[in-house]
């Protein structure tokens, strides 16, 4: 990602030049747009460029475009480069506030058709417990199942020759 080639139609801003200069992430940070630091978070996490421009809120009708500019972008490829690079920085990547977060973007998203939201306010709901989800298991037409029945059956019928035994033993001690 680092050795992007560099696009003279599309020249970086002095801020980020200066970033990559001293390499100082911070500043890159800061030089990069809002959608273009989405892109890299979002790129980080699946590395699928089209979807992470979506993601990222780039129009879908020209995300693929926007993703190849994007990945074009030296200070983009830069700090994606430094979001991949620490171990830490993917366990982080994915985590439970931010698909949270995602599913609370989709769900408040304007425009976002009506199943995408109802379908995210069931994750969030479940994620909050509101849903139990309970699976019954029956046998073979809808009966016990048998694996049961023939345990509970052996260790009636060991404890019923454990019975026998005791009484044969204790008729064997009166009678002698």
């Amino acid at each position: 990602m680092a050795n992007a080639p560099h696009n003279p139609n599309r020249p970086e801003s002095q801020a980020v030049q200066r970033a990559l200069e001293t390499d100082d992430m911070a500043a890159l940070e800061i030089a990069l747009s809002p959608r273009m630091r989405a892109f890299c978070r979002e790129y980080a996490v699946d590395f699928n460029a089209t979807a992470a421009a979506i993601r990222a809120g780039y129009a879908i009708k020209h995300a693929s475009q926007q993703a190849s500019i994007m990945l074009h972008n030296r200070g983009v490829a830069r700090y994606i480069d430094h979001l991949t690079q620490s171990k830490a920085a993917k366990l982080v990547t994915v985590d439970p506030e931010y698909v949270i977060q995602k599913v609370t973007e989709i769900v408040t998203k304007e425009g976002a058709k009506d199943g995408d939201k109802l379908r995210g306010l069931e994750l969030l709901a479940r994620h909050l417990g509101m849903f139990v989800d309970r699976t019954e298991i029956t046998g073979k037409d809808g009966g016990a199942i048998e694996l049961e029945n023939r345990r509970v059956e052996e260790e009636a019928q060991h404890f019923t020759n454990m019975m026998k035994q005791l009484k044969e033993r204790q008729e064997r001690k009166l009678n002698s």
